[in-house]
């Protein structure tokens, strides 16, 4: 009976440290740069920027290209400037 209580006061507690574990890890949150950072987008010629969202360190940009049936979206570095891919839209 008393072996069973030992181990059932140890599960318990490794299951405590887990959870505290947890929460200071999702207080701690993920880091972000603290430095600004300016970067160069060279744009299409003739195209302008319709949309734009931001995840992390990356903007995503929906572009109206200059025929105006057609857009593009770009994945971009924010950091750098680097374009990380580019997708484009065409209206059927």
């Amino acid at each position: 009976m008393i072996r069973l209580l030992a181990v059932s006061i140890g599960t318990m507690l490794v299951a405590v440290m887990a959870v505290l574990g947890a929460v200071v890890y999702k207080v701690a949150g993920p880091r972000q740069p603290t430095a600004a950072t300016a970067a160069t987008l060279d744009l299409p010629a003739g195209a302008s920027v319709e949309d734009m969202a931001l995840s992390g360190g990356e903007a995503l940009l929906r572009l109206r290209l200059r025929e105006g049936e057609r857009e593009r979206l770009l994945r971009v570095d924010i950091a750098t400037g680097r374009v990380l891919g580019t997708l484009d839209l065409r209206r059927p």
